[in-house]
């Protein structure tokens, strides 16, 4: 296992075309075109204040967790199944930014 990507996400309220910022429901693991290695936990770290933007929220499409749990607080760090199918909904307002990295390991079986 290892962590080989990290990049630095940064959703806006309306981008040059006028469309509100978002990503849509999708899983972290390519399935279609397995590699020497796939992706086994997605982590998420905040890096803005939740009262920054509106929408942007983390979502999960068949794992409920929500109670006892801040996904928006600055600094927080969410690690989760890279399989689980999620999204980020439309920013409304304001700037959304965060880190995310993968953790790799072999194949599936």
């Amino acid at each position: 296992l290892g962590m080989n990507q990290m990049n630095m996400l940064r959703y806006r309220a309306t981008d040059e075309n006028g469309l509100n910022q978002h990503y849509g429901w999708h899983e972290d693991t390519d399935w279609v075109n397995p590699k020497p290695t796939q992706r086994k936990l997605t982590m998420i770290i905040q890096l803005s204040d939740s009262d920054d933007y509106e929408g942007g929220e983390l979502q999960f499409a068949k794992h409920k967790i929500t109670e006892g749990h801040d996904f928006r607080g600055k600094g927080t760090v969410i690690i989760f199944p890279a399989p689980w199918t999620h999204r980020i909904t439309p920013i409304t307002k304001g700037v959304r930014r965060s880190i995310v990295a993968w953790v790799e390991g072999p194949p599936w079986r």
